[in-house]
């Protein structure tokens, strides 16, 4: 019997929130404004995550990633940190792959990745960072589960295109998101819930006015990659509703 939905834990999952805000003079750069607006948005409905810290306690794994970003020199999408040191997205999410994190084997782990490339001088539009495929070097597993799987990495934007941060309300992307989430996470899955936010950034610009005082628009459609083999969905009430076999596999796994 295969199960629709990945299992539901009251609190339903852990999420790791990483803003990078702030830069030394030497990194090359620029403060990231506006990135506490997105903070405090997360903030405002994932709070009941920050009960528990026991991976093996929830049924998901949410992780917002939020910094400057660039492609380093092997043509990797990185994020850079506060002193301008780079690390590759994947090589990060792979830290929770089920080979390295047993408590997460099966369940979903999910990164948000808010960032830009490059130091552009416009701190109100920035290049977005986007991802085609998981890191090829995953070794052969006898896991249950493979180092691969049930994955979900969503980003502002297409590969080559900008995404939006301003720095009074923060990232487009971001508080388009959470409104979204918040708005439908009782009745729809996440990924239908992401078609929403695609459609809606897609269909309404991004409007700004310019030192010249024209007012400039802006379009862009957020990315999708999913590795997931099940639907995932943040509604309490399906706490209850267990897949036997993922029962099996967390006794199992103890």
């Amino acid at each position: 019997l295969h199960e629709d939905f990945y299992q539901v834990t009251n609190p339903q999952g852990f999420c790791l929130i990483i803003n990078i805000n702030a830069y030394s003079a030497g990194s090359g750069e620029e403060e990231r404004k506006g990135s506490e607006r997105d903070v405090d948005r997360i903030d405002d409905f994932l709070n009941e995550t920050k009960k528990s810290k026991e991976l093996a306690k929830h049924g998901s794994f949410v992780c917002f990633l939020m910094a400057h970003g660039r492609k380093d020199p092997q043509g990797r999408d990185c994020i850079i940190d506060g002193h301008g040191v780079q690390s590759p997205v994947l090589e990060l999410a792979a830290k929770f792959k089920a080979s390295v994190c047993p408590d997460l084997a099966g369940k979903p782990k999910i990164f948000f990745v808010q960032a830009c490339r490059g130091s552009g001088t416009d701190e109100v539009t920035h290049r977005g960072l986007a991802v085609d495929q998981l890191p090829p070097e995953f070794a052969q597993n006898p896991a249950l589960y493979p180092p691969e799987s049930d994955f979900l990495f969503c980003f502002p934007t297409t590969e080559g295109q900008v995404s939006y941060r301003d720095p009074q309300t923060g990232s487009v992307f971001v508080q388009t998101l959470c409104d979204y989430i918040e708005q439908f996470y009782t009745e729809k899955h996440l990924e239908d819930i992401m078609i929403l936010v695609r459609r809606h950034m897609a269909e309404k610009p991004y409007e700004f006015r310019n030192e010249r005082g024209e007012i400039i628009k802006y379009y862009c459609v957020a990315q999708t990659v999913s590795q997931l083999a099940r639907q995932v969905s943040f509604d309490p009430s399906k706490a209850q509703k267990r897949s036997r076999s993922l029962q099996l596999f967390s006794l199992g796994s103890r």
